[in-house]
């Protein structure tokens, strides 16, 4: 796993540019995050958990008064400070427009969308297409617009801090798919997966993967599974199903969804268990 150690470690790239939005002299600073987190102090003392293989772009001051702009790709958690006159503070993606006054919130843009999971605070989402209305959001708040599907989604999170666990070396799921476990799993740590049986990524998952322990998620995923998991190269590993059949395995998700009981294995608890702009190319082979 010291490669994995290794992968964890931030790469910062900082960049002065120009930007025609602006005035043509204005320089902007750009930053860049391999695998690994980076905090960015902002000009007006707000600050940016930057997370792995992200961008974030912003003048390098504001004018008093002046509305505060940052452009985002990738994922990231703001804490907004309150100026007086409350001048706005505004993250450009893609596919949207956050405007802010003085909170914390998460931003995502992986995955061909844009989430926003408020933490605390006020915040007005605006879509980047003629005529939308601002979406006011309250705390609790996860609006997610897919750009792929064209569909805008509004739900109300239990603990929107779980959404911006990464800060922690935290990935957080409540049954998830295997799928989507694993392709977070791939963003924010750069581990491949593979599955040979890929009937499992239907399988949904509860739990927390500890990203500075990845050795232990795999045990635990193991064991619970049923399965063996190789290492086939740097950051890349295959799971193998071990013991069932085929033919007992599809039995057995047969009768899980007829009784509507899930397998023995279908959720991962154990003491070491208790947040879109850019379109990643990387899948599940």
């Amino acid at each position: 796993m010291a490669a994995m150690a290794a992968a964890a470690a931030v790469t910062g790239i900082i960049a002065i540019m120009l930007l025609p939005q602006r005035n043509a002299e204005a320089q902007f600073v750009s930053m860049t995050t391999g695998y690994g987190e980076k905090t960015i102090l902002l000009p007006d003392s707000s600050e940016i958990c930057l997370n792995v293989n992200s961008t974030v772009r912003y003048p390098s001051t504001w004018a008093s008064g002046e509305t505060r702009e940052v452009w985002l790709s990738g994922e990231a958690f703001f804490e907004v400070k309150h100026l007086t006159g409350d001048t706005k503070f505004i993250v450009h993606t893609d596919d949207v427009d956050i405007q802010v006054v003085g909170t914390a919130f998460n931003v995502n843009t992986r995955r061909v969308q844009t989430q926003v999971a408020l933490q605390n605070g006020k915040v007005n989402l605006k879509l980047n297409r003629k005529d939308t209305a601002l979406i006011a959001m309250k705390p609790g708040d996860v609006v997610t617009w897919s750009a792929e599907r064209r569909e805008l989604t509004n739900e109300q999170a239990a603990d929107p801090g779980h959404y911006a666990a990464w800060q922690q070396q935290q990935l957080i799921f409540q049954d998830a798919s295997l799928a989507d476990v694993l392709l977070a799993l791939q963003e924010n740590t750069g581990i491949k997966v593979q599955l040979e049986d890929t009937a499992m990524l239907k399988e949904t998952f509860t739990g927390t993967i500890e990203t500075d322990h990845i050795d232990v998620f795999f045990k635990t995923l193991s064991r619970s599974f049923d399965i063996n998991i190789t290492e086939n190269g740097k950051d890349s590993y295959v799971i193998h199903r071990k013991g069932d059949s085929k033919a007992n395995y599809q039995q057995n998700i047969h009768l899980s969804r007829a009784t509507g009981l899930r397998p023995r294995h279908a959720a991962v608890r154990s003491e070491h268990f208790c947040l879109m702009s850019y379109e990643p190319k990387s899948t599940l082979d």
